[in-house]
């Protein structure tokens, strides 16, 4: 085989991280919002990711779903060494992970999957590798099987796109791309638009685009640029693509972009109302967002419910605040702007909500949410907060032993990871089903400071001084004495607003 890579960037790994959107629990409550059946995570189901690179998502989700059978295949060997060291560490027993590509795990020996997840993978690999993906889903998702995946999208990198080829035809004939090279290249286009080249004359944003990429990691700019193939695509075109493998598009993966009142301008939703065609709807869409990145959810044989079905599920839906609540009202961002959280009736819904899960139902029949307006509002109130990440919906107590003691062995193996490279920021809970990302400080206070006493701020500040600078809060030089203060400060704040949380989620 004399390219095993096939175009694709080997020589510099790829970026690890977690996903939200890779979750079944997350993707089931977005098809529910949207008025479709799911499968079933109770009784146990079967989950793919194609491509997991390191397997960090992965490893994740099968730790905080002991239920599940879960399985990462990804061509890199470099990646799978690493997801199968993550898999020991954390003593992960319901993940199996392969290294194969896409055309050799169609002839696998596996199992038809519940769920097929493919992130950061479609718009970066050639129509071959797109077939074999098709043609795996075709042949291993079950019926009423939910398949995330995430692309470039246009028309939003359609005036991005050419600073794309510009580094490309720098590194052209460099072999593959190392960071120096990268870097050379960035500095090369800025030359460009200093020279006040037409391309940047008539496109103001991409100049600040590249002092953007300018600032990123060179590794990630490595796989999201500079691949051999890189194929943008409009919804329909994916859409088309897809149905060879009997699947239909169902839902955005952000319940956020489902909110089209929420986020679109007046204009827009009156001239969306114009069409019906449920493709055409999403991509005109699009044009309106100038949307770069899309995650969907398509569903193999969806079955719609009707409306008393999708009521009667969402209210039996257990939800938990996993943030504290800032001082009300506050904003929240959207795609296009902020939305206000009004104090009535949000102040009622995180009261009730304040010792922990809560069925939905009980939260909106609650005497102090119907004292605040209740009903509609408070709906659509929760709604909200879900779609920006404060509310979160949980599974169910089912094996919630278990998923403690996965999640628990995991997030051990996470924490032992920080200050490395490549280390992850981001916990497994065993009530959401998924990962929640803490900033590095706070990893650091969970391993330190979580107990019932905690340790003198002299010891913690030895530990943080032997930690990575990334590690410390706050970036600026401190004296010892504004770093002692700074630190009991956040210590303070930590166990006294995040601490509480954390351990109702179950990451302590």
């Amino acid at each position: 085989m004399a390219d095993w890579a096939d175009g694709y960037v080997t020589n510099m790994d790829y970026t690890s991280g977690f996903y939200p959107g890779l979750s079944p629990l997350a993707q089931n409550f977005s098809l529910l919002y949207r008025g479709y059946a799911t499968p079933s995570l109770a009784d146990g189901f079967s989950y793919c990711e194609l491509g997991c690179g390191h397997g960090f998502s992965t490893a994740l989700l099968a730790a905080a779903n002991p239920q599940g059978a879960f399985w990462g295949i990804d061509f890199n060997p470099t990646h799978i060494a690493s997801a199968q060291q993550l898999k020991r560490a954390g003593d992960i027993e319901n993940v199996t992970f392969l290294e194969q590509s896409f055309a050799e795990a169609l002839k696998a020996d596996l199992p038809r999957f519940d769920y097929i997840a493919l992130h950061g993978v479609w718009s970066w690999i050639s129509r071959e590798n797109r077939q074999a993906i098709v043609d795996f889903i075709y042949a291993k998702l079950n019926p009423g099987g939910v398949v995330y995946i995430s692309y470039n999208a246009l028309p939003g990198w359609a005036a991005a796109a050419p600073l794309r080829q510009l580094m490309v035809e720098r590194l052209r004939g460099q072999g593959e791309p190392t960071p120096d090279a990268i870097g050379a290249a960035i500095a090369f286009a800025q030359k460009l638009r200093d020279a006040n080249a037409g391309y940047f004359a008539v496109n103001a944003q991409s100049g600040k685009r590249l002092d953007a990429i300018a600032a990123m990691s060179r590794n990630y700019l490595a796989h999201e640029y500079l691949n051999r193939d890189w194929s943008p695509a409009y919804h329909s075109d994916v859409v088309a693509d897809l149905s060879a493998a009997k699947l239909g598009f169902a839902a955005a993966s952000g319940l956020v972009e489902q909110m089209d009142p929420l986020v679109l301008p007046p204009q827009a939703n009156e001239l969306l109302k114009e069409v019906t065609d449920q493709t055409a709807r999403e991509t005109i869409r699009d044009y309106f967002m100038n949307t770069q990145f899309r995650r969907d959810l398509f569903v193999r044989g969806a079955r719609q419910l009707s409306p008393a079905e999708r009521n009667e599920r969402l209210l039996a839906t257990p939800l938990v605040v996993i943030r504290t609540p800032p001082p009300l009202p506050f904003k929240v961002r959207v795609p296009l702007g902020e939305v206000t959280v009004e104090i009535n009736p949000a102040q009622a819904v995180f009261e009730v909500m304040a010792d922990g899960p809560r069925i939905l139902g009980e939260i909106l029949s609650d005497q102090r949410v119907a004292a605040s307006g209740g009903g509609n509002a408070a709906f659509q109130t929760i709604a909200i907060l879900m779609a920006v990440g404060a509310i979160m919906p949980v599974l169910g107590p089912e094996d919630e032993a278990r998923r403690r003691a996965s999640t628990a062995r995991f997030n051990r193996a996470a924490l032992a990871r920080l200050g490395k490279q490549n280390h992850e920021h981001t916990l497994a809970s065993p009530l959401l089903g998924t990962g929640l990302t803490l900033p590095p400080v706070e990893q650091m206070l969970l391993l330190t400071a979580s107990g019932p006493t905690p340790p003198p701020v002299e010891q913690l500040m030895q530990v943080m001084i032997a930690r990575p600078a990334d590690a410390v809060a706050g970036a600026a030089p401190l004296s010892p004495e504004q770093r002692r203060a700074d630190l009991e400060k956040t210590l303070s704040e930590f166990r006294r607003d995040r601490l509480p949380v954390y351990q109702r989620l179950g990451l302590v």
